[in-house]
Parts: C-alpha cells; structure tokens; sequence
C-alpha cells in the first residue's frame, strides 16, 4: 500500500467526489479476472469444446497467471445431457452470465464457436399481457388457444401483468424423474413434451408472422419466437454492443464450416450436425436463419475490423475448415486428420484469446488506487442497495441528525447504534451515509465502511489504514503521517527536509536509533487515525465516519477491545459505530468510557419495525424487483411478521425473498413463511434441496460458508470437481462428455442454484477476484448448523486443502466411482494448479490466503508443517508479498488449535521481524528474511529438530545456492524469540514518568518530549496518546480507580486526564516546581565520572576479590599519577559522589516511579518516590504532587518551595501549608500530607481542612546515644502534636522551643514509598537508613547495608524491597509497626529497579548487568534470567504472568554518538527458559578485543573499568580465568589482543600497560608509566605483532614484542611520534611494519608517519594522506600484508588506500536513512574484501580490487568491534551480541544485482584510474607470509632482549 504525499496520486487514481463519499459517483474498479462466456450449439461442437477444455483452457489459465490474471470460461453446454430445463429458464440464465462477464472480465468477455446448427429454439418464458393477448387473438381454433392456455398462465405478480410458461412437470409428471423404474414413464413424458414444444412453437410463429404483417407488433419483436438460444446469446454477447470497435475488441467468433454433409451422414446422426424438426426432417427454416446469424456476424467483424485504430486489430471471424466426418458421421480425434483440424482449433483460440487479452489489460494500477478504489467501491455499492429499500425510522433519523447538529462545535462523545442482531443497523447507517451530508455541510466527506463485508473491512490495520488515506485524500492534507506512508516516501521527504536546513545554512544534529521501531507498529496507525481527525477539525472542514457491525471485526490486533476507538472526537468531526444489543462486552467497553454527561445522547436503540413501517418495506422491495403481492399473499406475509415477534428487517428481507418465487395464483395454503429469520432460512434451504438436490445445495453452500474470504464461483466450481460424492450424484443417469480423459462439475448446474440464491449471496471483489460470500452471517450460520457437524467439516476443509493445494492439477487423475460404470474412473479433475508463483513477482495469493486456514482445520498437521510453517520457500513468499501480518495471523491460528513450543518461537521470531520488514514494506528481497530466521533460530535446531531444525537448514541450502553475495550468520545474534513477548510501542522519546493502575491493566509513561500515553498491558494497545506539557513529563499518578491521570511537566504545568476519553480535564500552570528537579546528562562526564569513582569506593571493593601484593606494589608506583588526575577530575571527591553511586543513574527524579504492582492490587497504587540531595543548602528534588483521594485533595511542591491544595475534581485551588521558603513535600499518610521542613522536622496536615496534626522529629541512630546493631527497628514517638483548632497560619507559633535547640543533624532523605493498605509511609535516608512513619506519629528505623537507591512494595504492602548498591535487601512488614529483614539477594551489579508479587510468589530484578532475574519469594532462589538488552531498566511492574521493564532514554557508550528513546518490553514468566538462548555481554561495554578463532572476548564492563572480564563465546558465559591476573587496578582506557602470540595489552588511566599472558593465566607483565606521561589514550598492534604503539596525550610510543627463555616480553620504548605535530587530537591510529604509524584526527585528518631512527624521535617523517575527511576519523583497518587500509569516519566516507606506493584507490560514501559514519573494519583473511561496522547498524562488505559494495545486513546494533575469521567475521554489536558470520561471494557478480534491495541509501564510489606503470603498480613482497605458519616461539627464541621496560608482577 503506497500513498503520495500531496495525495494527488490516490484523487486521480479513485476520484475526490468518490474519496468524499458521494456513493453514486464511485467509478467500477478495475477487476484481474478474465471471464469468457462461450457461446454454441450443443451435439455438433461437443468435440470441439471437449478438445478446447483438455488443451487451450489450461494454456489460456497459464498465460493469464503470469499477468496477474485469472481467467474462468463459462460454457454452460458442458457436461449436462439436455439444454432443456423444467422451468425454461436455460435461455434467462445464459444471458445473465453474459452481462456478468461483460461486468466482471477483464479482457474479453464473449467467444462464439458456431458451427453447422442453429441451435434450440426455446418458447418464451414470458409475455408480456398485451403481446399475448394479441397473439392469442390471431389463433382462430379453439382447441388451440385452450392448448396455449394451458401452458401459459396469466401472473399478476409481474409488473406489469405477464403470461408465464408453467414447468413442464406440471403437466408431464414424470419428465424429470431419473429412477429406473420411471423410466418408461419419464421417456413417454420426454417425447410428449418434444410434440407440445414444437405444436406450441407452430401456433406462436405463425400468431406472430400474422401480427406482423398486421402491423402490430415490430420485426425484432416476431424474432423474439424464432430466435434459437445461440442468437440470443450472440445477440446479447457481440451484435448488441455498443461500438463495433468494442465489439471485437471483447469477443472472439470461430465459424466451423464442414464439408457438404452427406445423406447417409445426416441419417446416421441426424440431430448432430444439422437441425432437424420433432419428426427428424432437416428443419430448412433454422437453416435459413442460421445463414442469415453468420451473416450478420460477417458484416459485424468487417466493420469492427474498419473502425478499429489497433495494429492488431481483429478484421473478420475465425474460419475453421473441418475435413469430412467419419464413417460414423462423427469426428474422431483418434484419426490424423480431425486431429490436425482439433489442434488447429486449439492454437487458434488460444493466440487469439491471448491477443485479446493482450489488448485490453493494461498495466493497471496496483497501488494504493487500485485497493482503495475497491474497497470504497464495495461499500458504496452495498449502500446504495441497502437504501434502495430503506422505509421509515424517521424519528430516529432524526434524533442522530439533532445530536450531531448540536455537538458540531464541541468536542464530543462517539454515538452508538444498538439493537437486537437484524433489527435493521446497516440499513440505518446506509442511510445516514446517504442523507447525513446534506444536513451537515454539503461539501462534507462521509466515510462508511460496513465492518465484516470484505477482508479489508475485516482486519482493523486494513481499515484503519484506509479511513486515513481516505480522509487526507478527501481533504486534500498535503503531509502525511508516517503509518500511512511508504517507506520509500518518507525517505524522499527526509532527504529533502535535510537538503532544505543545508541549504538555508542551518546547523542540524541528528541523532536516532531503534529504527526497527520506526514503522508500525499498530499504535502509530492508530495515532495515524486519531491525529487525521484531528487535522480534519483543525482546517474547519466536516467529516462523518460510519462504521457499521464493530463485532465483526477480526479480533487480530485487539480491535474487539476498542482501544483503538477514539473516545472524544474534535469539533466537525463525527463518528457513529453500531454493534448489537448481542455484543455485551463491546457495548459495556463503550458505556464504561464515555462520561456520565453525555452516556444518555450517545446512545440509541433501535426499535423493532412497526407493521406500516413493514408494509413500506414490502412496497419498496417489491417494486426494486419488478413483483407485487396478491393481498391475501400479503397479509399472510405481514401476519408471519408479526408473529415472529422481533419485528425484524432481517426476518422480512429473508421472507420477501422467498415471496418474490409467488405468482398470482399460488394458494394461500402453499405458502411457506418460517416464524423466525432462522426458520425463514431453513425453509429457503429445503426449497433448494428440492429442486436442486441436498447433496448438490449443501455441498456447494458449505463451501462457501467455510472459506476464509469466500470463493468466486469458478473455484466452488473446481471444489465441486474434487468432491467425488457431488460428482457421483450428478453422473448417476449419464457419463460426462469426455469420460475416459476428464471430468468436471457442468457449469449449468451451479448456475441455476445461484439464481435461486439470489441476493442471499452477494459478490464482493478482494484483489481483484470476485468472490460469493453470504448476504448476512445468519444464513452463514444456518449453513453450517444443518449441513456441518465434527467430521463434515473437516471433510469439507480437506477437499478445500486438496484445491488449493493442487494436489489434483497438472493432469493428475483422482479416481473415482460413477455409479453407470462398474470399475472406478481415472480421469484428470481439470482443476488449475496452485504454484506458490504463477511468474516471477506473481504470486497466487488465494493459495497464500486460504490454504494454511484448510489445513488447519482439517487437522493436516504434517502437511501444515512441511508445506506452511515448514517451509522458507512457503513463510518467504507469504512475507514478500502479503506482509509480516499475514504470516502472523496463520501462525496465531496454529498456536491457538496446537500446544507445540516450536510453534510458539516461530511466530515470536516473526514478531521480532515484523517492525524491520514493515519499514522496507514489502520491497526486500528473500536473502533478509532467511538471514533474520537463522540468525534468530539457529541456537533452537538442537533443542527442536523438527520444524526449527528444517527451517535452519533450508536456510543453509538457500544461502549455499544463494547466486548473489551473502552473508551467513554462524551465531545467534539478534535478539531471540522466548524473552521479551513484545515492545510497546507509541514513545518517540526517552521514559521520563511512569504509573500504574493494576486493577484496570493501565500502565501510563509520560516521555522527555511532553507526551503521556496510556497502555493496556493484557491487550498491549495505546489507549490515548496525550499531548500534556510543553517540556518532558515529570510525574504521573493514576487516582480514582484508574478513571483519572495527574501529570506533572517541566513546564511547571499540573494537567489532569480522563482515562476514559483521552480528555483533558484542566490544568493549572505555574502549579509545581521544576527547580530542583535537575540530573546530569546521562552519559555525560561528570555523570560517569562521579559514578565510577563512588560505585568503586563503596560497593566494588566489598565485593571483588583481594588484590594481590603485586598490583598494590604497581599502586604505590603510580600514586602520584593517581592523585594528580583525581586533582583534575574535579567533582569526585564532592559530597553528591555518594549520592550519584547510590541512585539510579537513570531514573527521571520523579516520585512516581512504579513497581511491585500486580493485577490483583487495589485502587490505590504502591509507589516509590525518589527526592534526591541537591545543593548544601539542604534543597531537595521531591515529590511534585501526591493525592488524598478520600479528600479528593491534590498536594503539589509548588515554587518557591512551598505546598499547595488542589481540589482533585476541578482544580480549584484550596490553601498552601508548611513554613514558606523551607517546605518539602514527602507524600500522603492516613488522610494527611507529609511535609519535612528544618532538615528533618516531619509535619502532618490534614487534607480535609490543611490543619496541622502532628510533627515527628526523624532523627537517625548515628546521632543517638542508643546503641543498634543491622536491621534492628527503633521505634520513636512524635515530639509534638497539634489540636485540630488550629490553623495552618499559626504554625510557627505553635512549634516546640526544643526545635532551636536540637542536634545540627540533618535527614537527607533519597527516596519515599507510601504503603496505603498499612497506613505507613517509608523515607529511605542517604545515611543508610529506613524510616517507617505511622500516622499516629510514631516511627521506627531500619539500617540497611548502603543507602537504598529505590524502595518498592508487592501489592499486599507486606514485602518491601530496597536497592543498596548490588544488594537487594528484601524487608517484611510485620504487625506492631516492625520491618523486619528477610534477604539480602547479591545481584553482581548496581541494582536498578525490583518488582514483587506475595500472590504468584516472586520476585523480580532489573540490574546494571541488563539482566532480569526472576527470584522465588521467600526462599531468594533464582528461577529464570532474562536478557533485557538494555541496561538503563528504571522500573519494573508484575501483571498476572508477565513482568513489564520501562527503560528511560540512555546514552551510548563513548564510541556512538546516538541516542536511544525509551522502551517499554512485556516478558513471559510463564515461558520455558530453554527456550532462550544463552545471555549475551553487558551492553555498552566500552572497551572490546576479540579473538579471532571466536573463542573468546574481553571487555571492560562499563561499571567497573578497572576489571577485565573474559566472554566464553562457545559457552556463553562471562569468566575470569584469573582473577589476580584480570584485576588492573585502575580505570581501562584501551584494549588490544595479540592474536597470534595471545597477549592482552591493556592501557591504564595512570599510563601503565598491563600484559597478559593468555597462555599463562598466573602471570601478568606490564609497562609503568614512562616518565613525565600522561595517561594514555590508545593503542595498536602491528599486523605481524612484532611490535606495539602506545598512544599517550603527547606522543606516541612504539615498544617491541619480544621473547626471553620462551616467555614473551617488551622491549622500548624503541620509536615516538609526537602527537604536537598532528593537526587535531589523535583519535585513532594504526601501526604497520617497519615502525610505520598511520593516525587519525579529530578534524578528519590522516598521517602516516615513519619512524627513521630507532628509539628516537629525530628523523621521523609525517606524509599527509590527502585528500582527507571531513570528520572525526573513526577508524583505520590494515590489510594482512599492510599493503592496503581502510580509514573510516562519522561523515559516512570510507577511504581505501593503497600503502605502497602511497595511492587512494576508492573513496565509497554510504548515506542511509540516517547519515552516520563506520565504527571498526577489518580486511578478510585473503584481503579480497574489507567488512565495515557502522552506526546505523549495519555490516557492509565491500571488494577491495573494485570498491564496490557487495552486502549490507542489518544488526539491530552498532558493531563496535570486528575481526576477520576463516571464511568471514566474528565481531561484537554494542548491544553485547557475539557475531559470527561467514561471507560467500560468486566469482562473477550477476547483472544487474543490487545490494541496497533491502535499503534506503545513496551509494556512491570513486576509484582512481588504473595504469600499467610498474612504478605505479602494487609492490608486494614475493615471500609467501602466513600467520597461522609462524612459530612464534621460535621468534621469542631468538630474538632474546635485554630491555628491562617490561615488568613481571
């Protein structure tokens, strides 16, 4: 689906008085079927038609295929024995089919195959009164008008009067009757019908010939009674067509002329190929006419062929020449010569049926025109039909129209239309479609979609999507909202929005990450919608949006739970939804939220039809149809009306049906009309099993009723073909024309039944396709209730798998029994086949769509697994081309009807992939989807062979046999199924708030850039999306049981929020303070640096391991060092460090942060409130409001530190409270407000009155003369308390002298946690210690281990948990006001956030580690761990069985400049952990070196610098091989590995380089400090290892790796390059042989320096590479040979240069959707390719003889490190994730391939020319160099050194 921006696309493509909803305006879609209608006689082609079926149809339906057609003929001659029908109805029904492929075709409609007969020559079925009365007048004998009395009966029911031809067995019983013992009967019956047809015939021409000549009735109206039923068709199908050009255009004419027939021919066939009359004599008069038709088709191809402007114009009929007949007087496909003449005809019809088709389909359009235009198509026209009969309900119309007049001003509540199911709804708002704009506003666009009646209106992304483009193409809204744009659109806009800043000279810094988030994601459809209205309103236009039957929604996306319904709609915007009185859970959703003010207008009840409101129903319907009532037929009609008791349109629309079969002389007593809609439809049923057969009926409507989205009626023609039992019914008395070779259903059969369907089947168009579905779901239901029980239905779904899986197709026979022969056939079933591809880029989408829902239901479980779920070729050709969505769908079937894990993981893995493979929006190629599936399930094929196992290694032969270049993941990199259930998305920007109300599932974040949005968490949907403050939201609180939102912003604004309609209530500004509420940038240095240096000091050190004597020797060697940089940083040594250590870096300081709630909790919430220490003065960051719901009273911090009383309901302001100037506020406890005010005086105020009740000194032990010992409680009393008479303005008067007097001490208090239920409220303190305040003014204190960073409770208050640095102390809350301390659970990480539930018993932790534990309460055992992957958790919530993390927004490590918005994940707890993978690394980890064999990582993890830690990547799990050796005992700064001589080089903050020795754990070495060093920046290692380069502030220094007694050590410092030199800062640099240094600036320069003399600096050269970057220099990758090095940087320009002789070989600039530069690179092992990490997280690799790009993949994170292995790279993402990953690259790239397929992105490459000038050619040494082939301890052998640089320690 695509839209333009200016919408001029999608007005030209449907039209704007379409899109604004003048129903009668709305132009026919284009249709992608081709539908032919063939036209002959019956005996003498049955060959012909018999060959053209077996051999051109096929041929024809292949051709059609590879269009993205479908062709259906319709020859209803086929496989029925006689033309002839009971109710002559033969001729009506052909003519029908015609006009219905004339509609319906796309190319042509109509073929005639005449041949050598005119055909029958049917009686009329009816005259009209006066034409017959004529005739009659023109017979003179008596006998003869008795006799044409007889058969034909005057019907009054016509409009106007007509005579009808009675059904033969009216007076021939027996003439249809097929048991063999009528036999005798039925053939005495057939023969006397044959003398009345052609006595009556007699009488009627020769009547008519006479009135002629008399002038009394015109020449076309006499051939009305000569006319075969071939003129008629042809007449109707080509002769009648409104230009000749069109004529031949959609027909085709193929004229047979036989031989001069032979005597002896004709009396041995002689009906065959001649017409002959009832006595067998050659009938001369059908012959002369037959001449006269080809005549007139002659003359008609001769002018079409004149008119026509067409190359390939179609001048004149086809003219066949037949050889003569055989002996038999028959053709013989078996003899040679009517063979040829057969092919012939084969390859005629085809090239011009396909020339045809070729002529008339065009290219169409497949865009967002083409699907729209259909859908709004579709409900115009069922509008239209539904008003066609529309009576009465005036009053109620005019009570909506009133409503809606009045509400146009105002924001207002949605109106509901209810009533008991058939009460007339959809009618109604057909209707109000219909009138409602002329009420409105004439220029007003209405919008109507009948929910259920197609599959767009089904689905509600579908619906949504198109009500959006919709309303902006109506209202011409030039810009767009990214749900309903295409990828390729919003690109276009994004780089144009940049070019514009450029060129305005503007300066724009663009930071983004989660681009997978970036697209929908069904709630940004959902703001998509709701943000539509919005701009409708906002430009004054009007809009109406109708949507009818809300229960017919497919509960995909939670759309029965409404949450995507808007609750309060703008001014001129309406929207008016119906849904039956039936649908109790939708209509109380709908009366829950709409607010008590406008619940009685919102609503209206339809009222049961009253009997006059019946009776102008029956007029109207009547008279649409051409029929009328006899009164007696009438009354019967509304007398059963009334009975039925609902007074239902349903039941009257069903009944009129059946009353438009009544003729005027039907008896009262042969009425049949049911007493309910349901009995009504029975009755229709048995009526058609009678005249049609039960088999036949039910077989052909159950079909129908089970398909997923309908069948058009040539496929319920092809099913019936595949059903043996129907095809046995219908050959019981006769075979089928071509017995031995195929056998089909006849057409004619189905026909007939559809006629007697009439409007209880309807026609809509899907794709293109015409498809039968039911008029109502009653009759669908009725359907299956008498046809289907257990074992049918999964009958019936079987023969519809078979169809659709073309088990049957291509020629395969399906045997089976006719009851004529006594041995079973094998006949080919003629049914098309079912490829998953008709043609490249023509896919077969009803195959897509209805055969997983078939095989499901027929519980074809092994074939649902090797040809659906199974099956890459099947899930890849789904994705391309019906979305992410639809694979989703079918796998949510699956998983609902089958428990099996592994299904569960697949349709979690498609969840992972649906926001990535949404942004490309369905232009990847396959190569994405099978690397996304194996990247993310290959650690499950061990664990679940079966379905995992064979997807996995299907992937692996796809990427084997894969043409293009590859890369081929060897690791489960990505994020994995079986952790997270899913993001919620709907946040552009970082957490900054959240709350939760468990009881009604709500859980509301308010983001950094102003907005508040609402979730459901069970439905996981957007409920309201608020814009709330002009700054980031600050606090949230959920009161009044969930009806009511607070939210506090940072543009001092206090707004409150209707949950139930999304509405702002009020909001007061200038109501909180923000002053206070300030935190460093996350990220920033001196928010890292404070937290480092304090989380060493107070919890690292308790927890590591004792250093050796050793490292604290290497200590005192670098105090000095130490000391001076700890001089420098500044702020580490102030009094905030603590306080920074101990809180959670990320949290937003707000008090409202939530955890340890679950959906059992009450209405009032549990929560934590942080206040943070601020300056010396004693200033706090506090709670900015809390609520005294009882009082209906909102406290807030106000400015100028002072508290204020709002009332809650209207936000009147009430009092203040506290001393001015010196007032914090701490929370609500027992009805009052708790202000702490002197440093640690506590003052009680009651809500009710603001009066002062009690004051509580909060005094810490420390200061105390009792002793305590850990966790011991204390208990206080209160040091004043108040009379309730006094005011709060005499406080100060009021206070205890004792107050001046006390201890100087002051309470710092971090953070507070109100217990409602216990009546408490808890003050955790910096100085380690927890109060528990009770409202009768007593407290008690707790210690804790370190100063708590959050507090939190369960949802009984009995548990409570506080962080202390890596420590989670788990506290209970006893009786008698005691805490009492039951664990202490060691996390190994700063702990973020806790959550706990008494009720399921757990326990669950969020730490800096970015892992989520899940412990067992109380035991403390660790039951399940969860990858989080993100270390910035701030709060946790428990919901029944799933745990919701917030993250706030973070800053990446030092190496990425972006930004991440916050996240909110939703995780099983009931999931089986071995459905997870292993754990990945920390993410962020700021230092990484990788082993190239992939064995093994190490990082510094960002919490602790001072500690290397080892990854294992085959085990997944994080080691320390030797904790002495690992220990640095200073801050990492750089990290380097020596692959080959496996040396770990770390740089320290103090300027030593610690060395250790992989191959000896035990030992470690090192450099100290040179002298008069900085600390040191980076470093590198030479490709061969032989020497290393240490970078310090001022120069760099180049130590040589050597070898003593076989034990590796350094030598140097043998080379320096002063960095002075440089013209900006190093910023990385990369060392080469020969002490050769490339370096890398700040400001985009590149130097390569050489190094002259040895161990100094004199005589060393710097030569520029010019030209350079324009940005900083990122990084430098050298080729194994150090012939070649890649340089990198952030302006996305990636230099490749050839080091020898110094040459730029290809300059490549990469712009992607977002522009950001390479993080690291590496050459391959065969340096043939270089492979480039980059911030928009993405591996690309890149050929190095041609600079070309070869394969970009997309990783979901920045790759930070990279290195080459065997046949491809192992790397690490910045999210921890261990790549691994083979890259495969054909010899010869094809043509034309494109390695952006997948992207958005400009790519553009410069190469230099290149020369056959040996001086200018690459020198490469001819020695064979092989790193894997060196010893290296041979090297250190020999070359032993005497240096003593290196230290052993």
């Amino acid at each position: 689906m695509e839209a333009a921006v200016g919408m001029e696309p999608l007005v030209e493509a449907v039209g704007l008085e379409a899109l604004k909803g003048h129903i009668h305006t709305v132009p026919h879609p284009r249709s992608t079927v081709v539908r032919v209608f063939l036209s002959s006689t019956g005996s003498d082609m049955t060959v012909e038609r018999s060959v053209l079926m077996e051999k051109a149809y096929p041929d024809i339906q292949n051709f059609c295929h590879s269009l993205g057609l479908t062709f259906e003929l319709v020859d209803l001659r086929w496989g029925v024995r006689d033309m002839v029908s009971v109710d002559h109805m033969t001729t009506e029904l052909c003519l029908e089919e015609i006009q219905a492929c004339q509609r319906i075709s796309a190319g042509p409609a109509f073929t005639v195959l005449l041949g050598n007969r005119y055909g029958h020559r049917p009686l009329p079925r009816v005259i009209s009164e006066r034409e017959f009365e004529l005739l009659v007048g023109k017979v003179s004998d008596l006998d003869d008008v008795k006799f044409i009395n007889k058969w034909y009966w005057r019907d009054d029911n016509n409009v106007p009067p007509s005579y009808v031809l009675q059904p033969i067995t009216r007076h021939f019983a027996h003439y249809d009757n097929m048991s063999a013992e009528c036999a005798e009967l039925r053939d005495k019956d057939a023969l006397s019908w044959q003398y009345t047809e052609a006595r009556l015939l007699k009488l009627l021409h020769s009547a008519a010939l006479e009135a002629e000549k008399a002038g009394q009735i015109t020449p076309e109206q006499r051939n009305n009674y000569f006319k075969s039923v071939t003129e008629c068709e042809i007449e109707q199908g080509l002769l009648s067509a409104g230009t000749p050009s069109a004529t031949s255009a959609t027909s085709l004419v193929l004229v047979r002329e036989l031989p001069k027939l032979r005597k002896k021919d004709v009396q041995k066939n002689p009906a065959a190929f001649t017409d002959v009359t009832v006595d067998g004599l050659v009938d001369t008069e059908a012959q002369e006419l037959l001449s006269s038709l080809k005549a007139r088709l002659l003359s008609a191809c001769s002018s079409s062929s004149s008119s026509s402007s067409s190359s390939s114009s179609f001048s004149s009929c086809v003219q066949l020449s037949c050889p003569e007949l055989s002996k038999a007087g028959v053709l013989e496909p078996s003899r040679k010569e009517h063979a040829q003449y057969l092919d012939q005809l084969c390859q005629q019809f085809t090239s011009q049926i396909k020339e045809r088709i070729r002529e008339t389909v065009g290219e169409g359009s497949t865009g967002v025109g083409s699907w729209l235009h259909q859908e709004i198509h579709h409900h115009a026209s069922m509008c239209a039909r539904e008003c066609a009969v529309f009576r009465g309900r005036e009053s109620l119309l005019g009570k909506v129209c009133l409503t809606m007049w009045d509400r146009t001003g105002a924001r207002h509540a949605p109106l509901v239309l209810v009533g008991p199911p058939g009460v007339g709804k959809t009618a109604l708002m057909c209707k109000l479609a219909q009138e409602m704009r002329g009420v409105l506003d004439p220029r007003a666009a209405v919008v109507l979609r009948l929910l259920g009646t197609s599959r767009l209106s089904s689905d509600l992304q579908t619906l949504l999507r198109g009500v959006c483009l919709q309303i902006r193409g109506a209202f011409g809204l030039s810009s767009s909202h990214p749900a309903t744009l295409s990828t390729q659109v919003l690109v276009r806009v994004f780089r144009q929005a940049l070019e514009e800043v450029s060129a305005r000279g503007d300066m724009l810094l663009l930071l983004l990450d989660g681009l997978e988030l970036l697209f929908p994601a069904h709630n940004e459809l959902v703001r998509a919608f709701r943000q539509a209205l919005e701009e409708v309103s906002a430009r004054g236009d009007m809009l109406l949006l109708l949507l009818d039957g809300l229960e017919l929604l497919s509960p995909a996306h939670n759309a029965l739970k409404l949450h995507w319904l808007p609750r309060d709609l703008p001014p001129n915007v309406h929207l008016v939804v119906s849904l039956p009185d039936t649908a109790a859970s939708l209509l109380g959703r709908l009366r829950a939220t709409t607010i008590e003010e406008e619940l009685h207008g919102s609503f209206f009840e339809l009222e049961p039809l009253t009997c006059e409101q019946s009776k102008g129903v029956v007029e109207a319907y009547l008279s649409a149809a051409g029929r009328a009532l006899q009164k007696e037929q009438e009354e019967v009609l509304i007398r059963r009306f009334k009975k039925s008791g609902g007074g239902s349109p349903l039941f009257l629309h069903m009944a009129l049906h059946t009353a438009l079969q009544w003729t005027s002389h039907t008896h009262t007593a042969d009425l049949q009309v049911g007493e309910s809609s349901q009995e009504v439809v029975d009755l229709l049923l048995q009526s058609l099993e009678k005249k049609h057969g039960r088999l036949l009926t039910s077989r052909a409507l159950t079909y129908i009723a089970l398909a997923r989205d309908g069948l058009s009626e040539a496929e319920l023609r092809d099913v019936l073909s595949l059903d043996d039992e129907v095809l046995a019914e219908v050959y019981r008395h006769w075979l089928p024309p071509s017995s031995s070779s195929l056998i089909h259903m006849p057409p004619l059969l189905w026909t007939r039944l559809r006629k007697d369907m009439g409007e209880l089947l309807v026609e809509r168009q899907d794709a293109g396709r015409h498809l039968l579905t039911f008029y109502h779901r009653l009759v669908r239901e009725q359907v299956q209730q008498r046809y289907l029980d257990g074992e049918q239905r999964s009958e019936r779904h079987a023969v519809m798998a078979d169809y659709f899986q073309g088990i049957w197709s291509n020629g395969r026979p399906k045997p089976l029994q006719l009851p004529p022969l006594h041995s079973k056939l094998d006949a080919d079933r003629k049914v098309p086949c079912q490829p998953l591809w008709f043609a490249e880029g023509v896919a077969n989408l009803r195959k897509l769509r209805e055969l997983p829902f078939h095989l499901l239901h027929a519980d074809r479980w092994e074939q649902l697994c090797g040809f659906i779920v199974g099956s890459m070729e099947w899930l890849s050709c789904k994705t391309a081309v019906c979305g992410v969505g639809s694979v989703l769908e079918d796998l949510s079937l699956c998983t609902t009807l089958y428990e099996c894990p592994e299904l569960q993981l697949i349709q979690d893995t498609f969840t992972l992939i649906k926001p990535t493979l949404d942004l490309i929006e369905g232009h990847a190629d396959s190569s994405l989807l099978y690397t996304e599936l194996f990247a993310r399930l290959h650690c499950f094929t061990e664990t679940y062979p079966a379905l995992i196992g064979r997807l996995c290694s299907q992937c692996q032969d796809w990427f084997t046999a894969c043409p293009d270049p590859t890369l081929i993941p060897k690791s489960s990199f990505l994020p994995l199924p079986g952790g997270v259930l899913t993001s919620l998305s709907g946040l552009k920007t970082g957490v900054s708030a959240v709350d939760v109300c468990p009881t009604n599932d709500l859980l509301v974040a308010g983001s950094e850039d102003g907005m508040v949005t609402a979730w459901n968490i069970r439905d996981q949907e957007v409920v309201h999306t608020l814009a709330a403050h002009t700054g980031p939201v600050l606090a949230l609180r959920v009161v009044c049981g969930g009806s009511l939102c607070l939210s506090c912003g940072a543009d001092g604004a206090l707004s409150c929020w209707s949950l139930k309609t999304g509405r702002q209530l009020y909001c007061l500004q200038e109501a909180v303070s923000c002053s206070t509420h300030t935190r460093p940038a996350e990220g920033s240095s001196e928010h890292n640096t404070s937290q480092q240096n304090t989380s060493e000091q107070s919890t690292s050190e308790q927890n590591c391991p004792t250093r050796t004597e050793k490292t604290r020797a290497l200590d005192t060697s670098e105090q000095n060092t130490s000391t001076e940089n700890k001089e420098n940083s500044g702020e580490e040594h102030s009094t905030t460090e603590h306080s920074n250590s101990t809180e959670n870096p990320s949290d937003p300081n707000t008090i409202l942060k939530v955890t340890g709630t679950q959906t059992s909790v009450s209405q009032k919430n549990i929560r934590s409130q942080k206040v943070t220490a601020g300056s010396s003065t004693g200033a706090l960051c506090t709670p900015l409001c809390c609520v005294v719901e009882e009082s209906a009273v909102i406290f807030t911090q106000a400015p100028k530190q002072c508290v204020k009383a709002w009332h809650l309901e209207s936000g009147e302001s009430l009092y203040e409270v506290g001393p001015p100037g010196q007032s914090t506020m701490l929370g609500a406890l027992g009805g009052c407000v708790c202000v702490l005010s002197g440093g640690d005086l506590l003052t009680l105020y009651k809500a009710s009155t603001g009066l002062e009740t009690s004051q509580i000194r909060l005094n810490s032990p420390s200061t105390s003369t009792s002793p305590h010992t850990h966790g011991t409680a204390h208990t206080h009393g209160p040091s004043h308390t108040l009379s309730p008479s006094h005011t709060h303005g005499d406080l100060h008067a009021l206070r205890p002298s004792h107050t001046e007097s006390r201890d100087t001490h002051t309470l710092t208090p971090i953070c507070v946690l109100q217990l409602v239920k216990q009546n408490k409220l808890l003050v955790a303190s910096r100085e380690g210690f927890i109060f528990q305040v009770s409202s009768n003014g007593t407290y008690i204190t707790v210690e804790l281990p370190s100063p708590a960073s959050f507090l939190s409770a369960s949802e009984d208050e009995k548990t409570v948990l506080a962080g202390c640095g890596s420590l989670l102390v788990v506290l209970e809350v006893q009786q008698h006001n005691s805490l009492q301390k039951l664990l202490e659970l060691p996390l190994g990480a700063t702990v973020r956030t806790a959550a706990a539930s008494s009720q399921a018993g757990l326990l669950v932790t969020a730490a800096q580690d970015q892992l989520i534990k899940v412990w067992s309460l109380p035991s403390g055992t660790l039951q399940d761990t969860f990858d989080a992957g993100d270390p910035f958790v701030t709060s946790l919530a428990i919901f029944g069985q799933a745990v919701v993390s917030v993250s706030s927004s973070s800053s990446s490590s030092s190496s990425s400049s972006s930004s991440s918005s916050g996240s909110l994940k939703l995780w099983k707890l009931t999931s089986d952990p071995k459905m997870r993978a292993r754990t990945s690394m920390p993410a962020h980890c700021p230092l990484v070196a990788i082993s190239k064999d992939s064995q093994s990582a190490f990082f510094v993890h960002r919490d602790n610098r001072k500690e290397i830690y080892t990854w294992d990547c085959t085990t997944g799990e994080i080691t320390r091989k030797s904790q002495d050796a690992m220990d640095a005992s200073a801050e990492v700064r750089c990290l380097e590995l020596a692959q080959q001589k496996r040396l770990l080089f770390c740089g320290l903050r103090t300027g030593t380089v610690m060395i250790y020795p992989l191959d000896f754990p035990q030992e470690t070495l090192c450099i100290p400090p040179l002298k008069d060093t900085p600390q040191i920046q980076s470093m590198s290692i030479s490709p061969r290892e032989e020497c290393v380069a240490v970078a310090y502030e001022d120069a760099v220094c180049l130590f040589e790796v050597t070898a003593r007694d076989s034990f590796p050590c350094v030598d140097g410092p043998v080379g320096r390059f002063p960095l002075a030199q440089l013209p900006s800062a190093l910023s990385c640099m990369a060392l080469m042989p020969s002490h050769r240094l490339l370096c890398g600036g700040e400001a985009g320069h590149v130097t390569l320096w050489s190094c002259k003399n040895k161990g100094s600096s004199t005589g060393s050269t710097s030569t520029p590479l010019e030209p350079g970057h324009a940005a900083r220099i990122t990084c430098i990758a050298l080729s194994h040979w150090s012939n070649q090095a890649l340089v990198g940087s952030q302006d996305c320009v990636q230099k490749l240069w050839s080091l020898s002789p110094l040459l730029l070989d290809h300059t490549m600039e990469y712009k992607g959707f977002v522009f950001e530069g390479v993080l690291c690179a590496a050459f391959s092992v065969n340096d043939k390719y270089v492979f480039t990490g980059s911030l928009d997280k993405t591996i690309k690799v890149w050929d190095v003889a041609s600079g070309d790009l070869l394969c970009v993949q997309y990783v979901y994170s920045p790759i930070i490190k990279i290195a080459a292995h065997k046949d491809g790279i192992v790397g690490v993402s910045q999210q921890g994730r261990f790549v691994k990953e083979g890259f495969r690259c054909p010899a010869q790239v094809r043509p034309g391939f494109n390695p952006l397929q997948n992207f958005q992105a400009q790519l553009k490459v410069i190469s230099r020319e290149r020369t056959l000038d040996p001086q200018n050619a690459d020198a490469r040494d001819g020695q064979c160099y092989n790193l894997a082939n060196v010893n290296l301890m041979s090297m250190f052998k020999a070359r032993p050194s005497t240096s003593n640089t290196c230290v052993l320690l």
